[in-house]
């Protein structure tokens, strides 16, 4: 009888088991492509930032001399 049950958990439990990784690894691999975009505008935005603090600087040496 105990091997019935089991054989049965298992039918039952393996296909759960399944669709549980799959979307476990959907959500981590949408996570990963979201980090990517936000490292790609990162770079952007510091990018952005030196070249404005380069800007700012030459201003300066402008100004003074």
């Amino acid at each position: 009888m105990g091997y019935i049950m089991f054989i049965m958990a298992f039918i039952i439990g393996y296909p759960l088991f399944m669709i549980a990784a799959y979307l476990l690894g959907k959500m981590l691999f949408v996570k990963i492509e979201e980090d990517e975009e936000t490292e790609k505008l990162r770079t952007e935005s510091r990018m952005i930032r030196e070249n404005r603090l380069r800007f700012k600087l030459k201003k300066q040496r402008l100004l003074h001399a």
